[in-house]
C-alpha cells in the first residue's frame, strides 16, 4: 500500500514537472525564445530534467502544440457557413480568428520561423493554414459575384486572416485589436461587395 502511494506521488510530481516545462516553453516561444536552456531556467529545473521529459526538441514542440490544440476552440467552418447573413458571418469569423491571434500570435508566428526545421511544427502550421482556407470558403460559400473575381477575394481574405496578416496589422501597422478587427471586416466586406444589414436597410428605404 505504501509503495502504491509513493508511486502515485512520484507520477503526480513528474506530471507537474512536465507541465511546468511545457508552460515555460509556450511562454518563451511566444517571445521568440526557443533555447532549451532558457526553458529549463524558466521552469526552474535542470537541463537534464528537460531532456528526461523531452529528449528532443521535436518532443518539446509536440508538447507545446498539444497545449495549443487542446486550449484553442476553433468553430467548425460549416457552422459558420450556416450563418445566413454574409456580413454577420464575416464579423463572427474575423472576431473569432483575431481573438485567437491576440492570445497566440507570438507562438503561431514562431511556427513559421521553424516550420522548415520541424516536422511537428510543419504539420501544425499546415493544419492552421488549411483551417484558415476552410474559413475563407465558409465566408464565400454563397458568393454571387464574378467567378473570376472570387480567386482574388479569397486570397485577400486568407492573407488578412492569416497569422502573418494579423502580425503585420498589429506589430508592423500599429493597429489596436479593435482597429485590426474593424479594418479587416471592412476590407473583406468591400471586396465581397457586402455591408451591414443597417446599410442595406438604409439603401432600400432611400430607393
Amino acid at each position: 500500500m505504501t509503495r502504491q502511494y509513493d508511486s502515485s506521488r512520484r507520477a503526480a510530481a513528474a506530471a507537474k514537472t512536465r507541465a511546468d516545462i511545457v508552460t515555460a516553453a509556450v511562454m518563451l516561444h511566444g517571445q521568440g525564445i526557443l533555447d532549451i536552456e532558457a526553458v529549463a531556467k524558466q521552469a526552474g529545473v535542470s537541463m537534464a530534467t528537460v531532456r528526461k521529459h523531452f529528449p528532443t526538441r521535436e518532443d518539446l514542440f509536440r508538447g507545446c502544440t498539444g497545449v495549443f490544440l487542446e486550449t484553442v476552440e476553433q468553430p467548425a467552418p460549416e457552422v459558420l457557413a450556416a450563418i445566413p447573413d454574409p456580413y454577420e458571418r464575416l464579423s463572427v469569423v474575423v472576431d473569432g480568428v483575431f481573438a485567437i491571434q491576440a492570445d497566440w500570435n507570438g507562438q503561431m508566428f514562431q511556427g513559421y520561423v521553424v516550420r522548415a526545421e520541424s516536422h511537428v511544427v510543419e504539420q501544425v502550421v499546415a493544419g492552421g493554414e488549411a483551417y484558415t482556407w476552410a474559413l475563407v470558403d465558409a465566408l464565400m460559400h454563397d458568393w454571387q459575384g464574378d467567378p473570376d473575381r472570387l480567386r482574388a477575394v479569397r486570397g485577400l481574405a486568407f492573407g488578412l486572416l492569416s497569422t502573418l496578416g494579423y502580425r503585420a496589422l498589429r506589430t508592423l501597422g500599429g493597429l489596436t485589436q479593435d482597429e485590426a478587427v474593424a479594418e479587416t471586416i471592412a476590407a473583406i466586406a468591400n471586396a465581397m461587395g457586402i455591408g451591414p444589414p443597417s446599410d442595406r436597410a438604409g439603401r432600400t428605404a432611400n430607393q
